[in-house]
C-alpha cells in the first residue's frame, strides 16, 4: 500500500444473526485474524454488536481496538457511518467489513486498484451476478445477457451491480 493512502476498517462482528452455510474456517474468531493479517491491527477498529463474553475476550486479547454495541445489524452499520466515519479525514478510506469474510494475501492491494477505477468497491463477487434470475441469480439479472459493465485493473475485474453486501470501500467523504 502506498504511504499516502490512508485506511481505517471498521469491522463488524456479532454472534447474532442468521446461520448460513459458510467455508468451515470462516469463523469469527478466523475471520478477524484474517482481517489482522491482511490489513494490519493498527488500521481496525471492531463494534463487538451483541458478542458473547468469550468472543469480546478474544478480541481483547488479540488486541484491537473495539467497543461492545447492541444495535444489529442495521444499527451497527449506521453507528458506523454517524460516530466513527463522520469523524475521519474525507480522503481517508474507509473499509466497512462484516464477520464472515476472508481475504487473499493480496486483497489490500487489489482493493486500492478499485478504488483507483470507481467511488466504492467491494472484494466480494457473488454467483448470484453469473446466474439467470429464474435459477436464482440477480432479480436485475435478464436472460442470458447480463447488463453490468466489466472494468479491469492490473490484477482483478469489476463488475458494476445495482446492490451489494454491506462490505464496502470508499473514501470517507462517499
Amino acid at each position: 500500500m502506498k504511504n499516502n493512502i490512508q485506511l481505517k476498517v471498521i469491522y463488524r462482528v456479532s454472534n447474532k444473526g442468521r446461520d448460513k452455510n459458510k467455508l468451515p474456517n470462516a469463523t469469527k474468531e478466523h475471520c478477524l485474524e484474517n482481517a489482522r493479517d491482511i490489513f494490519g491491527l493498527d488500521c481496525i477498529h471492531v463494534i463487538a454488536d451483541n458478542c458473547s463474553p468469550d468472543l469480546v475476550k478474544f478480541i481483547k486479547e488479540t488486541g484491537f481496538d473495539y467497543e461492545e454495541t447492541s444495535l444489529g445489524n442495521i444499527g451497527s452499520f449506521q453507528y458506523a457511518l454517524n460516530n466513527i466515519i463522520s469523524k475521519i479525514d474525507d480522503d481517508c478510506i474507509v473499509y466497512m467489513l462484516e464477520d464472515d469474510y476472508l481475504h487473499l494475501p493480496d486483497s489490500k492491494d487489489i482493493l486500492l486498484e478499485g478504488l483507483q477505477i470507481a467511488d466504492y468497491v467491494t472484494l466480494f463477487d457473488h454467483n448470484d451476478s453469473y446466474m439467470d434470475r429464474k435459477d436464482g441469480g440477480s432479480p436485475f439479472n435478464h436472460g442470458d445477457i447480463h447488463r453490468w459493465r466489466i472494468m479491469t485493473t492490473k490484477s482483478s475485474h469489476w463488475r458494476e451491480l445495482p446492490s451489494t453486501t454491506m462490505t464496502v470501500a470508499a473514501k470517507a467523504k462517499v
